[in-house]
């Protein structure tokens, strides 16, 4: 999944406070400027191919999301995230569900290294 799909599904799911989805004025200012409202909008319109570690933890840490989730392979399956508390149990493995739980990884897939056995 291009990492603009992925961040409007971030956008849907994980609302302002006040219910509203976030915009790039927004989000500029929870970021407190490491991210800019025109770096948003690249962002969500894929000229962003691979965004900057500092600048996905920033924009996980405003919208409320563990930045893992940045390098997540199955975001909820064809239906997308579950919107509020929910989607987050189902990703984080909390939920009380029968949906197995997700691994997340902290680092993207391309540079994870194998450790010796």
């Amino acid at each position: 999944m291009h990492v603009a799909q992925r961040f409007e599904r971030f956008l849907d799911t994980y609302r302002r406070p006040d219910g509203q989805r976030w915009g790039g004025a927004e989000l500029e200012k929870a970021t407190g400027g490491i991210v800019t409202r025109s770096y948003i909008t690249n962002l969500r319109k894929g000229r962003m191919e691979n965004p900057g570690l500092e600048k996905m933890r920033a924009i996980a840490k405003a919208m409320g999301f563990p930045p893992e989730m940045w390098f997540e392979e199955d975001l909820g399956g064809e239906g997308g995230l579950p919107a509020g508390p929910e989607g987050r149990g189902i990703l984080l493995g909390l939920s009380t569900s029968s949906r197995p739980s997700r691994t997340l990884r902290a680092v993207s897939p391309t540079r994870m290294q194998r450790w010796p056995a």
